[in-house]
């Protein structure tokens, strides 16, 4: 019993001094003292955090290995704004790679120069380029450029790009590139300030504008349309603006495809006429002949001129403060205000047989171009259309007009033609200039599809 009871006392004992010990130790232990061990530790945690990233940061900026062999790049001189060659210098310092931009005049001249370089074999490595096949397929693409449908399938396809898009690229079911500008909206840039003085509305055709609206404009002592004969694409896109109707509703397209009508069965026809109609009746600026795309932007920045045609992707021939503040856009066709539309400039990849001797570096382009965020920030610099699904910029009041009417036609023109035509430019010019009559350039149209048909193997034409 004895042995129990002083067992007992010592457990007791046992316990009390472990409970003695470890009261004292907490009380010894400052409370404050742990929370300033961890307010210490933790700016030191973020240092080193910090140091990591600017070591992972130097090591990622070391990585980029400056190339020798640039990038060779043609493309129109009318599409070319700060915007595009701040995007190509952001390529060279991301991926090392130079470019050599190689700007050539737009309008008929790019298409007498750019199909002769690359059947000679004298081509960039890309070519950027009209997109329709209206106007690409002059440049032989089946056997100047490198052939990218898988790549569009596999990168492209329902990802960035409407699929409409890719197809209507293609050439007998093969693409060749990818868009590089905006959905090309043709339409007419106006100077709200100069329809205001002039008491006018927009016009709702082209009927009503020779009939109403020009005669009101002329009186009110404007120019009611910029013509530029000199860089006859404007004055083409007058004429295809008018043809939508037609060329939307009917199936004249198809039966021009299939050698059932000629260009002269079509309202190209009555297009070429209303020019003719505008320029005895004095609607075009005087200086017509001489007419250029300086002149058109010159005539609406300082409001001589009520409105011009051209195109979304000219926004940046204007000032800031003009597109911002009183440049809008409109379309009108023959009997309404039909959107016009042709596909994005594409990007080409030019093959080794035609001029392209630098692949890798070319195709490093396309794949840096597709990125997200460089998508979003080029378009979001022009401030116009974007061409991919999902890059939701910004856009200058112009670009917004004709983004509504365009989303409003139901639905809006485009070609469907399976061959080419010169630029229509080229007939519309000789008509105002008085060296071919409406009926001659229609015939003229005809006689050079048929040739075209010819080359790219339409069946009808064989």
């Amino acid at each position: 019993m004895k042995k129990i009871l002083f067992w007992l006392l010592v457990m007791v004992l046992s316990v009390s001094i472990v409970s003695v010990f470890s009261l004292t130790g907490c009380k010894e232990e400052p409370a404050g003292e742990e929370t300033t061990e961890e307010t210490t530790e933790e700016p030191a945690e973020e240092e080193m955090e910090e140091a990591e990233e600017e070591e992972m940061e130097e090591e990622t900026a070391e990585e980029v290995v400056p190339k020798d062999e640039p990038v060779n790049i043609i493309l129109f001189a009318d599409i070319l704004v700060p915007a595009m060659e701040e995007m190509f210098e952001k390529f060279t310092e991301e991926t090392g790679w130079p470019v050599e931009l190689e700007p050539v005049p737009g309008g008929q001249d790019f298409f007498n120069i750019v199909p002769t370089r690359l059947a000679s074999g004298e081509g960039p490595d890309i070519l950027i380029a009209h997109g329709t096949p209206l106007e690409y397929i002059l440049y032989n693409p089946a056997n100047n450029f490198v052939d990218f449908t898988d790549y569009s399938m596999e990168n492209i396809a329902d990802i960035k790009v409407p699929m409409a898009i890719i197809e209507a690229n293609a050439v007998n079911g093969k693409n060749y590139g990818i868009p590089f500008g905006p959905i090309t909206l043709r339409g007419y840039y106006y100077n709200k300030n100069v329809m205001e003085a002039a008491g006018v509305e927009l016009p709702t055709s082209c009927t009503d504008f020779l009939e109403n609206v020009a005669p009101k404009i002329r009186e009110a002592g404007f120019d009611p349309i910029y013509g530029m004969l000199q860089d006859g694409w404007g004055l083409g896109m007058e004429a295809e603006n008018y043809v939508g109707d037609e060329f939307t509703t009917t199936d004249i397209q198809e039966k021009i495809n299939n050698k059932e009508a000629t260009f002269a069965d079509s309202a190209f026809l009555r297009a070429f006429q209303w020019q003719k109609d505008l320029y005895e009746a004095g609607y075009y600026n005087d200086d017509v002949l001489v007419g250029t795309y300086d002149g058109a932007v010159e005539a609406l920045m300082s409001g001589t001129a009520f409105c011009t045609m051209l195109s979304v992707n000219t926004m940046g021939r204007f000032s800031d403060e003009a597109n911002a503040e009183y440049l809008g856009g409109f379309f009108m066709s023959e009997n309404s205000d039909r959107a016009y539309y042709s596909l994005p400039h594409y990007a080409y990849l030019v093959n080794e047989t035609a001029g392209g001797d630098n692949p890798e570096g070319a195709m490093a382009f396309f794949e840096w171009f597709m990125e997200e965020d460089n998508l979003f920030d080029y378009y979001s610099s022009l401030r116009t259309t974007s061409a991919y699904i999902g890059i939701n910029n910004e856009m200058w009041p112009y670009a917004q007009d004709l983004k509504a009417g365009f989303d409003a036609s139901d639905p809006p023109f485009t070609y469907t033609l399976k061959a080419s035509t010169k630029q229509a430019g080229t007939y519309s010019s000789q008509v105002v200039a008085g060296t071919a009559t409406p009926q001659e350039a229609v015939d003229q149209m005809t006689t050079d599809f048929t040739e075209s048909a010819k080359a790219v193997g339409l069946e009808a034409y064989q």
